[in-house]
């Protein structure tokens, strides 16, 4: 992803709200869009299964 400096400055000057109604949206908002961007798949305990066999040794 690429941005100029000058969007970037701009990105970061934009003010996050103080008040605690204004934290709660902003909050729902990243949390709504980070569920969007969830992809399913194996969980964390298993997501290196791949690696090992049946036996639980490396490879297959």
């Amino acid at each position: 992803m690429h941005i100029s400096a000058s969007d970037a400055k701009g990105q970061l000057t934009d003010p996050v709200p103080t008040d605690p109604a204004g934290r709660r949206a902003l909050q729902e908002k990243v949390r709504l869009a980070a569920r969007a961007k969830a992809t399913t798949g194996p969980n964390a305990a298993h997501s290196q299964d791949f690696l090992y066999g049946d036996d639980g040794m490396p490879g297959t």
